[in-house]
């Protein structure tokens, strides 16, 4: 009963995501406008998690949310054995570190992590990232409902992170004036670790403590510099546990931080939204 169970579910996941295109603008044009929990409306396949309004305050106000168990365990599952079959087939590269591609280059005294491009940079599809894709699709109509800023219907990146043990990335910031990436908007990680505790290490460091006290008008530079001086303060940042589930969105310009020396792997989906081009 339970083969029969797990077959029938498999077979619905096929159909409903078989015609769904590899970008956040697919054509899926049911978007349910309001759902009073997130396990509940939308897409009935394990439920479509959806973005709560009161998360996508804290978001404005702070600069940064985390939203733990977004994620269902089996997509997890299912996103975590996506990523070992594309790396067995050898899709992961070595991370570089630069704010446009002519000063794109390793550093690994600054990164050291894997990541695979998503979206239509991968030739085959796959049912669990298709959905992927699609909870990501809500998500942003969600924050276009209730953010200033309207996001990029078609534009936006979306990779898959691998760090070994021993992996790390140093503090820096996503969007960076007067290059590519400035054209970020919000930072999204939805980390795919099963069974870690404290001792696998690989935090995720947020630091706040700038934002909290200056407007954000802040030169860049400046902020950055807020930051070092406030750095070894245990009051100036906040330190995400990289649970198996959880969400972490944060403003790409505003928020400096970085990821703590892992000290097993540690796997996650990144990605950004775009502002919308004019």
């Amino acid at each position: 009963m339970h083969n029969m169970t797990s077959r029938t579910e498999s077979l619905l996941w096929i159909l409903m995501f078989s015609s769904f295109s590899l970008s956040f603008s697919s054509s899926f044009t049911t978007v349910p406008t309001k759902c009073s929990d997130r396990h509940t409306c939308g897409v009935k396949l394990h439920s479509m998690p959806r973005i709560q309004q009161h998360e996508i305050e804290s978001l404005t106000t702070n600069g940064y949310v985390v939203i733990p168990d977004f994620l269902s365990t089996d997509l997890q599952q299912a996103l975590r054995d996506d990523v070992f079959d594309l790396r067995s087939q050898q899709k992961f590269a070595a991370a570089k570190v630069g704010s446009n591609q002519s000063t794109n280059q390793l550093n690994t005294e600054l990164r050291v992590t894997e990541t695979c491009v998503l979206g239509s940079a991968l030739e085959e599809s796959n049912v669990a990232r298709s959905y992927l894709y699609e909870i990501l699709r809500y998500m942003r109509l969600d924050l276009n409902d209730h953010v200033l800023h309207h996001l990029d219907a078609y534009g936006g990146e979306i990779l898959y992170l691998y760090y070994r043990k021993g992996g790390f990335y140093k503090r820096h910031v996503d969007a960076v004036p007067d290059s590519k990436s400035f054209q970020r908007c919000f930072s999204i990680l939805l980390y795919l670790n099963r069974d870690w505790t404290r001792e696998n290490a690989g935090q995720l460091r947020l630091y706040w403590y700038a934002l909290s006290i200056y407007p954000s008008t802040l030169n860049h530079l400046f902020l950055l510099l807020i930051i070092n001086h406030y750095s070894d303060n245990p009051e100036s940042h906040v330190d995400v546990e990289p649970l198996g589930g959880t969400l972490v969105l944060f403003q790409s310009d505003l928020i400096p931080h970085e990821v703590l020396d892992t000290g097993s792997e540690r796997i996650a989906v990144v990605g950004w939204y775009h502002y919308q081009q004019k």
